[in-house]
């Protein structure tokens, strides 16, 4: 298993500032989270690349800023919008590969949607497949506000895809009320990447080590369905001091592999 940090943590510094800044931290393992159509062109891309390789770093999964939109994108009734987006999706999954990432975060449909979980998993079918021709997959995020905070509907899914991949994001399992260990079962071998960070009463989002998370329990679990992937720490730029607490928070996590 391997642990880095998402380029998010930094936001708003720019993508390539953020990067900047791991690396020169010493960070080996990214995720590189995109905010804006300008980053997916493919010099600035494979500026990212060379900087990565220069370090000795492996960027191992890209995060659409596009995700918020998901819903209305790949889960309306306007088929024209599913086409039209998956096209555009195709120039994340080209940057996944020039980047040499494996996987594309995906949050999906909004919660509010009533679209039966067969329908929501055809359409998985056309995206993921999609990204497999450039030689990447697509990975659910349970989310809070989208259908993926439901451990039962990504048992669902998994059920009717089970190929599907998973990325777990602990605090969003907290956010959505649901127990992290049954989201990780019902993700089960699919999973293939973390989004880490740690919580107490009322504050839902600190850096791993300053909460009361059991990642004694949670990395044990992970490794019962098989799981020897990436993760990274993904705070908000509020919820950290520098890049000295984030070394510090990877210090802790390593304890656990």
């Amino acid at each position: 298993m391997q642990i880095g940090v998402s380029t998010s943590c930094y936001y708003p510094e720019t993508t390539e500032r953020s990067l900047d800044l791991l690396l020169q931290g010493g960070v080996k393992t990214i995720e590189v989270f995109f905010n804006s159509h300008s980053e997916l062109d493919v010099d600035y891309l494979k500026e990212l690349r060379r900087k990565a390789d220069a370090a000795g770093a492996s960027i191992a999964a890209v995060h659409p800023y596009t995700t918020g939109m998901e819903g209305i994108l790949f889960f309306s009734d306007y088929d024209r919008r599913l086409e039209d987006s998956r096209d555009y999706y195709k120039l994340y999954y080209q940057a996944a590969n020039l980047l040499g990432a494996g996987i594309v975060v995906f949050h999906g449909g909004y919660k509010q949607q009533t679209m039966p979980v067969e329908e929501y998993a055809r359409r998985i079918d056309l995206l993921d497949g999609d990204a497999w021709q450039t030689g990447v997959r697509l990975a659910q995020e349970n989310v809070e506000r989208n259908l993926s905070r439901s451990s039962a509907f990504l048992a669902q899914l998994r059920l009717l895809r089970p190929e599907q991949r998973f990325v777990f994001d602990l605090k969003q399992a907290i956010r959505s009320g649901e127990d992290p260990l049954d989201v990780v079962d019902a993700m089960g071998s699919g999973i293939v990447h973390l989004h880490l960070s740690d919580h107490l009463p009322g504050r839902e989002c600190l850096p791993p080590g300053l909460g009361e998370t059991d990642y004694a329990g949670l990395f044990e679990r992970l490794r019962r369905h098989g799981f020897d992937s990436t993760a990274v720490i993904e705070l908000y730029r509020k919820n950290f001091a520098d890049q000295t607490q984030l070394d510090q928070s990877l210090s802790f996590l390593q304890k656990f592999l």
